[in-house]
């Protein structure tokens, strides 16, 4: 395992094969599109395996208990596939739009070092919901995993093992080239008493991937894409289980073209080998990115007043009934993002709709 700051000394010491300089980043008033694909598999229960102890078996059944894991049973939401994703980014000056599905969000960077603060369009009226600042309270969290285990006690996650390895390989990606980082992590997460399963003292946590950071490129010292990066999901491979670790600081080795993940979650069954009984796995990848003539008409939303959200129970049903969907069904439908983004705001009124209360306007 390297410690971050040797990965750092590395990657300066170390230069590509190739290292000669690519052309200048484009000019500020020319706009740029970035293209990104995504693929998750979210963790789930583990049916592949032919055997399992009786107290993985067990533990297996508590863990099922959770909605978040409940949902991605293949007996009660058939086949389990892999959630795809598909995203349109264009940058103009400090403002973002980005389109994935039916969903459209739009941001502003207010100073060159700061980060997007975004707002949700709604497509009936393409204007900017005022939902409060949900999606940018989202993105301030997301720098750290959640094990989806509501009450299992993440807080007390202890990191066995936490390291960013830098390697000699190197790819052009996007017309960036690119260099390849292994990086894992290790945790330990007791079981909490309602939990308790005999001779199983808590779950083993495994995150295994590799990065390939960009390393020269026309777009390399481009601040706009480097913000956008820095701040969104797509650096999926800085984020990490546990606080405090190295993980943390991967992204500052540059922007992360191409990332693929697995996780695991076993058990040390009692007097056997440990037993995989939850996996999960994702990748992402930019197809292009590239300068381009953007239209400043995309961006008028962030001139006119913003709308308040729809809290009535249709609104309420309609949102039921997208959560029913298939996953790619729901990334189609373009009042998805709106609808959820309210949902912090309207909960109140919604659970009133959910008793039977508030009729269904």
């Amino acid at each position: 395992m390297l410690p971050i700051t040797a990965s750092l000394l590395a990657h300066l010491l170390l230069s590509p094969p190739d290292s000669a300089a690519h052309d200048t980043p484009p000019p500020r008033d020319e706009g740029v599109e970035v293209r990104v694909e995504t693929e998750t598999l979210p963790l789930h229960i583990d049916t592949s395996q032919e055997t399992v102890s009786a107290v993985a078996r067990e533990l297996m059944q508590l863990l099922a208990a959770f909605p978040s894991v409940h949902n991605q049973l293949p007996e009660s939401s058939g086949s389990l596939g892999p959630e795809r994703g598909r995203y349109r980014i264009r940058l103009l000056g400090n403002r973002i739009r980005m389109e994935a599905g039916g969903s459209t969000m739009i941001g502003v960077v207010d100073g060159e070092d700061e980060l997007a603060s975004w707002s949700t369009i709604d497509p009936r009226t393409n204007r900017v919901l005022e939902t409060g600042g949900t999606f940018n309270r989202g993105l301030a969290v997301q720098n750290t995993r959640s094990l989806m285990f509501p009450g299992l006690g993440e807080a007390q996650l202890r990191i066995l093992s936490s390291s960013v390895t830098p390697t000699g390989d190197y790819r052009t990606i996007a017309g960036h080239e690119t260099r390849r980082y292994r990086y894992q992590q290790d945790l330990f997460l007791p079981l909490p008493q309602s939990l308790e399963v005999e001779g199983v003292p808590g779950l083993n946590v495994s995150l295994n991937g590799e990065a390939w950071i960009v390393v020269n490129g026309p777009f390399e010292a481009d601040r706009r894409v480097e913000n956008l990066f820095r701040q969104h999901a797509w650096s999926m491979a800085a984020r990490s289980y546990g606080h405090d670790s190295e993980l943390q600081q991967l992204r500052e080795l540059g922007m992360i073209f191409q990332a693929d993940e697995t996780t695991t979650v076993g058990i040390a069954a009692p007097g056997g080998a440990p037993e995989t009984i939850m996996t999960g796995s994702e990748t992402m990848t930019v197809t292009s990115i590239e300068a381009v003539e953007v239209d400043p008409a995309i961006f008028e939303p962030l001139e006119q007043a913003s709308q308040g959200c729809d809290c009535s129970c249709r609104a309420f049903t309609r949102l039921q009934e997208i959560g029913d969907m298939p996953h790619d069904q729901q990334e189609a439908q373009p009042d998805a993002m709106a609808l959820s983004m309210c949902a912090p705001r309207c909960a109140m009124q919604w659970m009133r709709c959910g008793n039977g209360v508030g009729g269904s306007d």
